[in-house]
């Protein structure tokens, strides 16, 4: 017969010993950890930047081939879902809000899709396009003028034609 677990509180000098309960945990970082952190972060996005090149590029590269009725339209929007979370979640960390926009703009516009028209796919390839293109060109902040312009005609485009329009 299987004895019931027991569930052991830890001593309380190990709680000391981890938080100090009058000041709370010290969070200011020395110059030399605040150097180290921001050499792990750099080091970080130069891999998350690559890794998302070659994701773009691996959905770019099926986006060509399909079209409207095709049954690889599924998992193509799977992909798609995957790569705009990725970056969506990412982009910002690394310098790249507009990014991260751009990536969610696509993922809100593909979440609920199991299958798309020919003029979905064509939003889906406008926001593949852009994201490259800041990828490439090394865009970072929130951009101009100009990225402003083409982030609120990618949400014009999706917010029109959301339901298959």
């Amino acid at each position: 017969m299987a004895r019931k677990a027991q569930v052991i509180p830890p001593p309380d000098d190990l709680k000391r010993k981890a938080v100090n309960f009058k000041k709370g945990l010290n969070l200011e970082l020395s110059e030399s950890e605040n150097r180290k952190v921001q050499g792990v972060v750099e080091s970080a996005s130069d891999r998350f930047l690559t890794e998302i090149g070659e994701k773009l590029q691996g959905v770019r590269v099926q986006s060509a081939n399909l079209s409207e009725g095709d049954p690889a339209v599924g998992d193509y929007l799977d992909a798609i879902r995957s790569v705009s979370l990725d970056i969506k979640g990412m982009g910002g960390t690394f310098g790249y809000p507009l990014l991260s926009a751009i990536a969610k703009s696509l993922n809100d516009f593909t979440k609920k899709m199991d299958t798309a028209t020919e003029t979905q796919l064509s939003v889906i390839r406008h926001h593949l396009d852009a994201l490259q293109v800041i990828l490439s060109q090394g865009i970072t902040g929130e951009g101009g003028a100009q990225e402003k312009d083409l982030l609120g005609a990618l949400r014009a485009a999706t917010e029109k034609t959301k339901n298959g329009d």
